[in-house]
């Protein structure tokens, strides 16, 4: 199944040549930047999504990077990955990781994740005890370019209704296992993140190669280009992923899709509004699973997960 299953032959021409131009730009990425620092180096972080199993494609299956057997694919798992997503992962990841502490761990320790990654850092240091001016700025939306809690998680916060909130749960899980690897093989990561993904990332990401070492080769990559690879060079689809088709007519001027969104763990507060969808995939022992660490969470942000019990 396309992306673009109702393109005719005009669109079909242009998602011909924005695909070949978007992978003529990922090839001169790799060829300048990797090659290099040698290809051996690198290891992609591979989740099975949809960013990194298009980089997965170029690095392994494309024959338009060389050196793409010297990279190590390599991926952290959990429970609460889509079947379809885990058995993806099994088969091409060289490297299979698994997460440095539990989510009972992370809970306890820590906190849940609750609104979004920024908001959540944000409250877990209030939480933690910290009263910065930066901080309470933040928090009161006062002098700050960019973010503020919004009225209900700052309201609750202040009023000590909030329980223990951190977004360290995608740190610990996931994060921290690939970080390890990278350190003791000496080698750092590709990663397949977007700067049109969120307002953060597309602060955090202005080119590739990161100050660290990290190789973000999409970083700049909008929605319809990444589209029209899939679609031109017949990449794989896999569920949740074969459900999802558009018109070229709702892809807005800047190539981005709204309604083209990722797959993280299932049951994650941070999916909003597609825990609904989320939660008719999950089997009864994900649902469990999920309702058991995240229902303060959902009980804030007002998901409905009773009528799946």
């Amino acid at each position: 199944m396309k992306y673009f299953p109702y393109a005719d032959e005009e669109q079909k021409k242009a998602i011909g040549f924005i695909a070949r131009n978007a992978a003529n730009r990922l090839a001169d990425r790799f060829r300048y930047k990797i090659y290099d620092t040698g290809s051996e180096n690198f290891y992609l972080s591979f989740s099975g999504g949809f960013e990194s199993y298009l980089l997965y494609w170029f690095i392994r299956l494309s024959g338009m990077f060389d050196d793409g057997y010297k990279i190590r694919i390599v991926s952290v798992v959990n429970s609460m990955f889509y079947p379809q997503i885990m058995q993806r992962i099994m088969e091409c990841a060289d490297t299979v990781l698994y997460p440095s502490m539990n989510l009972q761990e992370v809970k306890d320790i820590y906190g849940i994740p609750c609104f979004n990654k920024r908001a959540d850092s944000m409250i877990h240091r209030y939480q933690s005890g910290s009263r910065r001016q930066y901080l309470m700025n933040y928090i009161y939306g006062t002098d700050t370019k960019y973010f503020r809690l919004n009225n209900t998680s700052g309201s609750l916060l202040m009023a000590g209704k909030l329980h223990k909130v951190s977004p360290y749960c995608c740190v610990k899980t996931k994060e921290e296992p690939l970080k390890k690897y990278g350190m003791e093989q000496g080698k750092k990561s590709i990663i397949g993140v977007r700067r049109s993904n969120s307002l953060l990332r597309s602060l955090s990401y202005q080119q590739c190669m990161q100050k660290s070492g990290e190789f973000c080769p999409l970083y700049d990559f909008t929605d319809l280009e990444c589209l029209c690879m899939y679609d031109h060079f017949n990449i794989e689809k896999i569920h949740p992923y074969t459900r999802d088709h558009y018109h070229l007519e709702q892809i807005t001027d800047s190539g981005k899709c709204r309604h083209l969104t990722g797959t993280g763990c299932l049951g994650c507060p941070y999916a909003g509004e597609r825990l609904y969808k989320e939660f008719s995939d999950m089997t009864p022992a994900q649902r469990q699973y999920a309702v058991r660490y995240f229902h303060e969470s959902y009980d804030i942000i007002g998901f409905d997960y009773g009528r799946y019990i």
